[in-house]
């Protein structure tokens, strides 16, 4: 008997009857070990590497899966490299795969190389050893014979991992997945896949300041050892950074362009890259190209889809909520014609699911909360490029900057009064959030809106934002509003007062005084062809304060004499308004006695018009004069009614202000106990009206006052959080005085503990060293803000420390720094 099998693909013996003859083609060697080379210069992706270690490592036999990662993110995000970086670690270093790798590159997105998943397979099956005479036809018959393969394979070899690279679509993935749970999977797409069942899903973004440094820097020294171009020019290595969106790709290009060149400085190329029409023009070198790379993704997009795009990046702000989406792309909508692409954008919800399908092929990301998306950097411009003819953003500029403006309104109405009709807003706490949310597309709209057909809406917004400005003091951005306003076509005379006015204020609380005093005066010019007296008279008493601010005082007086002149015969709130600025300047003078008197003018008008908040500031205004010359009595009487007043009304920011005074004069009358409790208090409502400077200042006063009056254990704490507020704000004067007074508070406590006899010894050695090393700490922080002499005083408070310590050598070496400090001043 004869049996001939032949025509078949043998994975294992086949034995038929009782003679066989096995007609096989000869078996392929298997290539695994397909692997692209990993960079030797990679960083910035622990969290992202631990993801897929979990992925990749032996799982136990109880909880065993088909494991299947993928890896998404922007075109030139470093996708690739990582499932790279990750794949090799675990094949060579963990020895995870001794099956081997199998690496496939998809081209998922470039129509002229994009692998059909059927071509992918008939590449990984010659890969495992099948050769063309045993290479099914069918997609089906192809897929199944690949997982087998690669089944058998695992049983006799060990592990696998099949890399699956640059792929367009889970229809293009799905084929090639495996079915064993010893066969892995890593796939790379720049768009989510979301629905590939049961895999990990780990998004890449791009690097921070401090990884896209390190990667430049690793990358130029290994292309030219000892190279120190990026440390020596860090500042221009942080600006080129930030130019390159911190884009991998895009850093790598800047590495290999500073490898070319070794005498080439980074300020030369941080300066080309800062011209944004020529930015990605730069960003190529070689085969790599940063432009090239977001087209790859932008050709597959439809028409709708593209425009979207196009359209989202003249919006000049940092991320966008869908509702502002849908009217920026709804107003160009307008005029198109009524066609199915364009018909769906019109809705909130067809522009939701356009972002959606944006952030999915990671051309837009999501932001700080599911609702709002962000353009990278690099992106924009790439699609600013391709703006069209008809992608004009006049129409949605101006409906956004609408919408947005009246929004804004609504929100602040809860800002002018405790008791705001219903708006959007039920409370000031949800207005607070969608302003501090907002509030950074609002200012980079400003400057838009001068040049949008409304004349009145860079005015509006503005307007709109007063009272926020205010609330959070931003006068910096305040003056720069105002400045906007200024820039409209069509203002007319009242708008143009009131912008220069506030654009006035906020320079004088900003300290440019120059400027200050020049914009008082063309609101007094507008003011006076207006014959708008009572406007006039605001504008001299800004005048004034610009003026007294730069000690010019007789000028001031003179401009608020003007003022009261001028307001004659005007409303009796006008007068008392002149009359409290006139008397803040008379103190600044020194001329106390007046100041006083012009002030109890001030507030008699403001108690019969029943101004109460008026009443309470001036309250307060003299209550400040009356310590100056000694009436102390008098000036906490003025303190306490004023902050009586607040609370009454609710105003905690201004009733904290009202505290703080209170506590001043509570300390010149020698009253301790009713001074901590009036400081704590103050402390206590900065912060609950968000304001950690005033935080700061009035929890330094109190841990001072806690010392001094024999309680440097509470001081100590007081401190602590005074130097807590100070390192979120990052602001080392704040961080020098709270340390300055946490190590005096500390030393302190451990005197308080030697004379009781309490302390424990390695408990009070400890806070010793914490003492002097917070005092040394604050030295530090004076030095790097350049105050030598504070810094030198600082340090020889240490060195008396460290003598009452018996730490002699010590503080003398600490005396030496501080003697070479000074030497340093003269």
């Amino acid at each position: 008997m004869r049996n001939v099998i032949s025509g078949g693909v043998f994975l294992d013996t086949v034995v038929q009857a009782r003679h066989v003859t096995l007609q096989q083609s000869r078996q392929g060697i298997p290539a695994l070990c397909g692997l692209p080379a990993p960079s030797p210069t990679f960083t910035g992706r622990e969290a992202a590497l631990a993801g897929l270690d979990e992925v990749l490592r032996p799982q136990g036999v109880a909880t065993r899966f088909v494991p299947v990662a993928v890896v998404a993110g922007l075109g030139g995000v470093g996708k690739t490299e990582l499932v790279v970086q990750a794949a090799q670690r675990a094949f060579r270093s963990h020895g995870w795969f001794p099956g081997g790798v199998l690496f496939v590159d998809l081209h998922g997105f470039d129509r002229r190389h994009r692998l059909a998943p059927d071509r992918a397979l008939e590449l990984l099956l010659r890969a495992l050893g099948v050769s063309d005479d045993q290479m099914p036809s069918g997609l089906e018959e192809r897929s199944q014979l690949y997982r087998s393969v690669l089944t058998s394979h695992a049983e006799r070899r060990g592990r696998v991992l099949v890399v699956l690279d640059n792929a367009g679509t889970s229809e293009q993935v799905r084929p090639l997945l495996p079915s064993d749970p010893d066969v892995a999977t890593l796939v790379t797409s720049r768009r989510t896949l979301a629905d590939l069942v049961n895999a990990r899903l780990i998004e890449l973004r791009a690097l921070d300041d401090r990884d896209s440094v390190g990667l430049l820097r690793d990358a130029v020294r290994h292309a030219r050892p000892g190279d120190t171009r990026v440390d020596e020019e860090l500042r221009e290595a942080t600006n080129i950074a930030r130019f390159c969106g911190h884009l991998p790709l895009a850093l790598r290009i800047v590495s290999a362009l500073l490898a070319e060149f070794p005498q080439r400085p980074l300020a030369s190329i941080a300066h080309n890259l800062a011209d944004t029409q020529r930015r990605l023009d730069r960003l190529t070198h070689g085969d790599m190209h940063v432009r090239a790379a977001f087209d790859l993704s932008y050709q597959q997009l439809s028409r709708e889809h593209a425009r979207a795009l196009r359209l989202l990046a003249q919006h000049p702000g940092p991320d966008i909520c869908t509702e502002s989406a849908a009217i920026l792309l709804s107003a160009h909508q307008e005029g198109d014609s009524d066609d199915s692409e364009h018909r769906d954008g019109r809705s909130y919800d067809g522009v939701e699911r356009i972002l959606e399908d944006l952030a999915r092929s990671h051309l837009i990301e999501t932001g700080s909360e599911y609702g709002r998306w962000r353009l990278h950097d690099l992106v924009r411009l790439f699609a600013h490029e391709l703006a069209e003819p008809d992608d004009s953003g006049m129409e949605g500029m101006t409906a956004l900057l609408t919408h947005l403006t009246g929004v804004a309104y609504d929100a602040t109405t809860h800002l002018r009064s405790e008791r705001a009709p219903a708006t959007r807003f039920e409370t000031l706490k949800q207005a607070l959030k969608w302003l501090d949310t907002e509030y950074p597309n609002l200012l980079a709209l400003a400057p838009v809106a001068p040049t949008l057909p409304h004349a009145q809406l860079s005015f509006a917004l503005l307007v709109a934002l007063e009272d926020y400005l205010e609330h959070r003091r931003l006068y910096g951005d305040w003056a720069e509003f105002a400045k906007s306003a200024l820039g409209g076509t069509g203002l007319d005379s009242l708008s143009a007062f009131w912008a220069q006015h506030t654009l006035g204020h906020a320079l004088l609380h900003v300290g440019r005084y120059e400027e200050a005093i020049a914009a008082a005066t063309r609101t007094r010019v507008i003011c006076h062809e207006r014959q708008d007296w009572r406007g006039a008279s605001m504008a001299e008493q800004q005048l004034a304060s610009a003026l007294s601010s730069l000690g010019r005082h007789d000028d001031a007086i003179e401009a608020h004499r003007r003022a009261l002149l001028t307001r004659q015969g005007l409303e009796q709130d006008a007068e008392a308004a002149a009359l409290h600025y006139f008397a803040g300047t008379l103190a600044s003078a020194d001329r106390l006695t007046e100041a006083v008197e012009a002030e109890k003018l001030s507030l008699e008008l403001w108690r019969e018009l029943g101004e109460h908040r008026r009443t309470a500031k001036a309250l307060c205004a003299l209550g400040d004069m009356y310590v100056e010359i000694g009436q102390l009595e008098e000036s906490l009487s003025c303190c306490r009614e004023g902050f009586s007043l607040l609370q009454e009304l609710g105003d905690r920011r201004e009733a904290a202000v009202a505290q703080y005074r209170l506590a001043v004069a509570f300390g010149r009358l020698n009253r301790g106990e009713e001074m901590v409790d009036a400081f704590a208090g103050a402390a206590e409502l900065w912060h609950e009206v968000g304001d950690p400077p005033a935080r700061a200042v009035a929890l330094h006063s109190l841990g001072v006052t806690l010392r001094v009056t024999g309680r440097p254990v509470e001081a100590v704490r007081a401190h602590r959080e005074g130097l807590t507020v100070g390192e979120e704000l990052g602001d080392k004067r704040t961080q020098s005085e709270a340390l300055m007074g946490l190590g005096l508070a500390l030393a302190d406590a451990c005197d308080e503990a030697d004379e009781a006899d309490e302390g424990n010894g390695s408990e009070e050695s400890e806070r010793e060293n914490e003492a002097v090393d917070a005092l040394m700490r604050s030295a530090a922080l004076l030095g790097e803000l350049d105050d030598r002499e504070e810094a030198a005083a600082t340090l020889n408070t240490a060195a008396r420390y460290l003598r009452h310590l018996g730490r002699a050598q010590e503080a003398d070496e600490v005396s030496e720094q501080a003697a070479s400090l000074l030497s340093g001043c003269s």
